[in-house]
């Protein structure tokens, strides 16, 4: 999928380039396309995932990788045989430091049914 700003006039974009089964999208507002196609997955596919959001000025990082472990460590005495066949982390976590308006809906859209909580 390639969502583009409306003005890029689908001739503008290299059909050569782009393999057949890329869908694209025209949007007015790439940027809250974006966050939207997240939460639209989200609901979709998962919609009661706890969501845990960590906030502050520093550690948030740390703070994130602590409690996916703790989360990790939790869900994995717990964790479903369906889960562990496929090889799902049962904790989805933003990757790195994606704690940012475009990061954060990134981070989202792996979510699947077979998620027991989202940091």
């Amino acid at each position: 999928m390639l969502i583009v700003q409306q003005e890029v006039l689908k001739d503008e974009l290299q059909k050569d380039v782009l393999p057949e089964h890329v869908v694209v999208l025209q949007v007015p507002d790439t940027l809250i396309a974006l966050g939207q196609l997240a939460a639209y997955r989200r609901r979709l596919l998962h919609r009661d995932l706890p969501l845990v959001a960590i906030t502050g000025s520093c550690g948030k990082t740390t703070v994130k990788e602590m409690t996916a472990a703790i989360f990790n460590r939790h869900f994995g005495e717990t964790e479903t045989a369906s889960a562990v066949t496929v090889g799902i982390d049962p904790v989805l976590k933003t990757g790195g430091n994606f704690n940012n308006l475009i990061g954060l809906p990134l981070s989202l859209l792996p979510v699947n049914a077979l998620h027991k909580v989202a940091v």
